[in-house]
């Protein structure tokens, strides 16, 4: 016989919940398929929604889902694990919330020859995470390096710098 129980009825996005498998009459060591429904591969770490369970000496098998805290939107949904003809689950409850950014300078204006300096704020952005940007209102040879386009990378306080030196070109451009 198979018995499945969850560890709670509900779990956040970004946390473990615990299924475990409680068998009769079954042998040490049996592997146990089992299936993760009501959510995609993307709501799941590691982000397999199968897998094999393993029965120890006491006639139990755990399996451990850790949920992705993946800052979409997406409502309540019920994580179901089946295995063994038994199932069982939890709801996961949607944490996320929206990104936002935001952009400020670090003066209202740059002489030639300066470093322009930029500040992005974010949150409920992960750190580590690359945003793009592009520069506009000058062209490449204003900027040293010629680069219009970057990457600002989000550190663990929710910034990113972006920095451009402008060319001091002496041509008069107003």
């Amino acid at each position: 016989t198979y018995v499945l129980a969850a560890s709670s009825a509900s779990v956040n996005e970004g946390s473990p919940v615990t299924f475990t498998l409680t068998t009769t009459n079954v042998a040490t060591g049996t592997s146990v398929p089992y299936t993760l429904s009501g959510v995609n591969s993307a709501d799941i770490s590691g982000g397999l929604l199968t897998g094999n369970a393993v029965i120890n000496s006491s006639g139990l098998a755990t399996i451990s889902v850790t949920l992705v805290n993946d800052l979409l939107t997406e409502g309540t949904e019920t994580l179901t694990v089946t295995t063994g003809g038994a199932s069982a689950s939890a709801t996961v409850n949607d944490t996320s919330r929206a990104p936002t950014y935001s952009l400020t300078a670090t003066s209202s204006s740059f002489n030639e020859g300066a470093t322009a300096t930029f500040t992005l704020t974010t949150t409920n952005v992960a750190t580590g995470t690359s945003v793009p940007y592009t520069l506009s209102g000058v062209n490449s040879a204003d900027i040293s390096g010629g680069l219009l386009t970057g990457n600002a990378v989000i550190n663990s306080s929710g910034l990113a710098t972006i920095s451009a030196t402008l060319v001091n070109d002496v041509i008069t451009e107003g």
